[in-house]
């Protein structure tokens, strides 16, 4: 314990004095990492090996704790002051103890002359272990459940962490260790740039695994409580935590904002550390006035490390290392008290599980990349303004750099200063794209390639990580693509490496690539589960991987149906498959079956075949097979009991994909069950009443078709015991017969009141009608449900095969001359590389006629916001093709989740507008628009309306966390379109 004690004291002298002597000279996060070299020797009591350089060569009378003396026994050692060797009488002395001495006689002759000092100091350790372990326990319990009690969830999104506001807190703060979150206090939430700069530094810290450092640092604390030294390196490493999370934070948000972070900084409160702050885990802002000094000194001063620097901070730490984690030359460091220890190599887990294993073979996932990457125009060095970010590596050097133009490139220069550009992250002309958090960093021998992570900001929140590498031709392709959290690591201990990242779709996904032959495959987990795990809802992962003596995993969590019960599970992966372990028993897919609903005579439940879904009722020990549903990776169901109808009581089953929701309601009848409605749209809102007092009910379902466009309110019943339906606006529609309507009407039932609102627009006029009526029982036409499909003429879509080839022709053959009309859009004539553009026909609004879609998919080098946008889409008008929408780089389209069609536009890096509208016949109707607007406010640039002609006059002003949390709503669809050129 002596070498302990004196070889870490060492080590915190030498990190101290390097800390003091470097201030300002090297990077803030490489004088933070110094820290980690004290932590590892504060945590481990042992010597590795003997040295000449080690520092208990110059301390006498000490034995390390790798060695023992050879002259004593090491059983007769135990009971001695580790590391001081006792005055013994001649008769007791070492050399005269026959080897086949009782060793508990020789103890017991030993405690006669020494009195038994290690038990001495070991009760005191303990006592104080005790007490400040304790003092450390009940502090962060009692700090953990006032903040639970005390905080309130707010509405800030697009990180990867809850935000929570706190009255009882002084400063900002990031604690939790299994659920961290972000604390932040009133007065900052209300000032947005300040708020802006606090959460960034608190992200910034749970990248840096601060919060896990936090506990660490209490850990050796407790360990080493008597020590001084260790109390001044906790303070030191506290800062200089603080300064690495300042430079990160900086780095993020980016270099023009160093002056305002470090006002924000200032005017946070001050306030000076305890012992209490010491262990509470919590990686808070506050700091002494003189720590506050420092730090905005060094946010001014901007260190850097230089590379003679550099140099000797190595030669200095690995003598440090040497002379502090090894013994004293000359001592038998066989270690003989570890004789009877197992090996590392005789390791036995004995971890046990209840759960079950399932494995999904990963044959059928598609491939990815890599991919080839148009390469833009071949400039010289004169076009270099200034460079943003840049690495070298293997002769080849890569960056961002601002041109003279004002654009923003990656690119990659020769030595003879051609500069070869490939990816515009910046349009000065346009406005367009992000001017800060550019970073470059090489990477080696990924999936058998070294090359270059470009990385640059695509959103507030969203940032992308490309690997670019350069093929035996001596082209730049793209070998991945990544976004926010990702990590390379070998996931299945095959000794290759695979690549994870973490993104939000509606929930945190983990996705990975890996290398089968030359080729790379992209596996979205969650995507995998919902496909295999029939009744699975809301999986949820963590954003990191976990290890367990088998390896790593994916520690996932996850729920039932519509269960409140979460689940655990772990995923694995195996190089052909996942193994999904550690599956409750109620939810494991025995035979591919899930028995989600128990009734007393009977049990429901779905079975996967694959390519479809089929439904089950089970009775009396006996299976039916009710009927089938499609399967995909993109379509997850659940069941739910249904009995708000006693006549027409069993279950109901419910589909959710991308393209929106659908229920089917079925009744229990014996041995089967009939299917007796279908409710479907972005919202399912059902409700059973009886309309025509008979005393049995009927069922209304408010229903949506496809774009949300059109919209009617069925009614269910049975007759005869066969199921038919009528439509509302069926029964509450009268037009004359000399009109016809300019597209479908549409019909709401109000659940509240029993009204209707009936919508309809007659052709050739402007004006759209407006009724609200009872729903009248007696007027309704009902149809039998199986014959209630929609039936139409034969159309014909011959103009859409003339746009098509039309489309087709300009794409190969254009020359350079612009058509006085053009009938699609823009992009069509300037053939831009990055996207692939192709067409898609569907019917959008439900109405029976197809619409024509012309749009682009990226290829996957982008799988977000440009991937799928639309460019025209084109209806028919009584025999003719009509052009709905025209749109371009600078004013797109798209196709949404929830079935609406979202318009996202900029004028300017002042202005933009993100509009959502409903379509339906030639018509699309604005829903709402998120304006951004920073001519007026800077600091409030954003803006709601709901007018259909947005106008910054009249809209209302609106939150950046509001704004983000509309435009949350319509997440963007990515169809796939059909390439015009193969």
């Amino acid at each position: 314990m002596a070498e302990w004690i004196i070889s870490s004291s060492v080590l915190i002298t030498v990190v101290a004095a390097l800390r003091f002597i470097l201030r300002g000279k090297i990077s803030l996060r490489l004088q933070y990492a110094l820290w980690a070299l004290v932590l590892i020797r504060l945590l481990i009591p042992v010597s590795f090996g003997a040295s000449s350089v080690s520092v208990m060569n110059a301390v006498p009378g000490v034995l390390p704790e790798t060695a023992l003396s050879t002259d004593i026994p090491a059983e007769a050692y135990t009971p001695l002051v580790e590391g001081i060797l006792p005055e013994i009488s001649s008769p007791v002395t070492p050399k005269n103890i026959d080897v086949g001495t009782n060793v508990e006689s020789y103890a017991t002759v030993v405690s006669d002359h020494v009195p038994d000092w290690s038990f001495v100091a070991l009760v005191i350790w303990l006592i104080g272990l005790a007490i400040l372990g304790l003092f450390l326990l009940i502090t962060n319990l009692r700090f953990s459940i006032r903040l639970r009690n005390d905080r309130c969830m707010t509405d800030i999104y697009g990180y990867s962490l809850p935000v929570y506001t706190s009255g009882m807190l002084e400063t900002p703060c990031l604690y939790g260790l299994f659920h961290p979150a972000i604390y932040v206090t009133q007065e900052v939430k209300e000032d947005e740039q300040t708020l802006r700069h606090v959460l960034e530094h608190e992200a910034t810290h749970y990248r840096h695994r601060d919060h896990i450092w936090a506990i660490l640092r209490g850990v050796c604390l407790l360990l080493h409580w008597y020590n001084p030294l260790v109390w001044i390196a906790a303070s030191l490493s506290m800062r200089d935590a603080e300064l690495a999370c300042d430079e990160g934070t900086i780095k993020r948000i980016g270099e023009e904002s160093r002056g305002d972070y470090g006002r924000s900084l200032v005017g946070l409160t001050c306030k000076k550390r305890s012992v209490h702050t010491f262990l509470i885990t919590a990686t808070t802002m506050t700091g002494s006035k003189k720590g506050i000094q420092e730090r905005i000194i060094l946010i001014a001063k901007k260190p850097k490390t230089a590379l003679y620097t550099l140099v000797a901070v190595i030669l200095v730490v690995v003598v440090a290392v040497g002379g502090t984690f090894t013994g004293a030359k000359g001592a038998d460091t066989s270690s003989t008290y570890m004789e009877d220890a197992p090996s590392s190599t005789d390791f036995t887990d004995h971890s046990t599980s209840d759960g079950n294993a399932y494995t999904i073979p990963l044959d059928d996932v598609s491939f990815y990349g890599p991919h080839g990457i148009q390469q833009e125009s071949t400039v010289d060095e004169s076009d270099i303004a200034e460079i943003l970010a840049e690495a070298e590596s293997g002769g080849v050097k890569m960056l961002f750099y601002r041109a003279y133009s004002g654009d923003i490139w990656g690119a990659w220069m020769k030595d003879d200063g051609s500069v070869y550009r490939f990816l515009q992250a910046y349009d000065a002309q346009e406005s367009w794209g992000y001017q800060s958090g550019f970073s470059i960093e090489p990477f080696q021998n990924l999936f058998g390639r070294d090359g270059f992570i470009m990385s640059l900001l695509l959103g507030a929140s969203y940032r992308v990580y490309d690997y670019y590498f350069f093929n035996e031709s001596g082209d730049i392709e793209l070998l991945a693509s990544c976004t926010n959290n990702h990590t390379v690591l070998d996931l299945n201990g095959d000794g290759s490496l695979e690549l994870l990242y973490f993104s939000y779709i509606n929930e945190l996904r983990p996705y990975f690539y890996f290398q089968r032959d030359s080729g790379l495959y992209e596996v979205d987990v969650t995507a995998l589960l919902y496909n295999t795990f029939l009744g699975w809802s809301h999986i949820q992962s963590e954003d990191s991987v976990s290890q367990d003596a088998e390896g790593p995993y994916l520690a996932l969590t996850f729920r039932l149906g519509e269960e409140e019960t979460e689940y655990s599970c772990r995923v694995r992966y195996t190089g052909n498959a996942l193994v999904v372990e550690d599956i409750p028993e109620s939810t494991f897919p025995a035979n591919g079956e899930v028995w989600l609903i128990q009734q007393e005579d009977y049990e429901v439940g779905l079975r996967n075949q694959g390519d479809k879904v089929e439904i089950l009722l089970r009775r009396d020990g006996a299976v039916m097979v009710l009927g089938s549903a499609p399967s995909d990776s993109d379509t997850r169901y659940s069941l739910r009991s249904f009995d708000a109808i006693p006549e027409l009581s069993g279950f109901s089953l419910e589909s959710l994909s991308g393209s929106g929701r659908i229920c089917w309601y079925y009744a229990v009848q014996g041995n089967s069950a009939v299917c007796f409605a279908q409710s479907f749209g972005g919202d399912v809102i059902d409700v059973a009443a009886d309309l025509n007092g008979d005393g049995q009910a009927e069922l209304i379902c408010n229903v949506t078709y496809n774009a949300d466009g059109v919209t009617d309110a069925l009614i269910y019943r049975m007759k005869d015991d066969l199921p038919q339906v009528a439509s509302a606006k069926d029964a509450i529609l009268n037009i004359p017969a000399d009109k016809h309507l300019a597209h479908p009407a549409s019909a709401v039932y109000d659940t509240n009141t029993g009204l209707v609102t009936l919508e309809y627009q007659i052709a050739g006029e402007n004006d759209l009608h407006v009724e609200t009526a009872p729903l009248n029982y007696d007027t309704l036409q009902f149809k039998d449900f199986t014959t209630i499909e929609t039936q139409s003429k034969e159309t014909d879509y011959s103009g859409y095969n003339e746009l098509i080839a039309e489309a087709r022709d300009v794409l190969e053959n254009f020359d350079g001359n612009y058509p006085d009309e053009e009938p699609f859009s823009s992009v069509f004539y300037q053939r831009w590389d990055y996207e692939t553009l192709g067409y898609l026909i569907k019917d959008i609004d439900g109405n029976g006629v197809d619409e024509l879609i012309f749009g682009a998919n990226t290829d996957g080098w982008d799988n977000g916001d440009w991937d799928g946008l639309i460019y025209d889409i084109y209806t028919l008008v009584n025999g003719n093709v009509f052009h709905v929408l025209d749109g371009w780089e600078r004013n797109r389209y798209y196709f949404c989740e929830n079935g609406y069609i979202a318009n996202e536009s900029s004028s300017s890096a002042f202005e933009s507008t993100y509009s959502y509208y409903t379509y339906s016949g030639t018509e699309l109707s604005m829903v709402e628009s998120v304006l951004y607007y920073s001519r007026r406010d800077e600091e409030h640039p954003w803006f709601h309306t709901t007018e259909q002609e947005p106008d910054i006059k009249n809209a209302e002003p609106i939150s950046e966390s509001k704004a983000a949390e509309i435009k949350s709503k319509y997440l963007h669809e990515h169809p796939q379109y059909t390439p015009f050129i193969e």
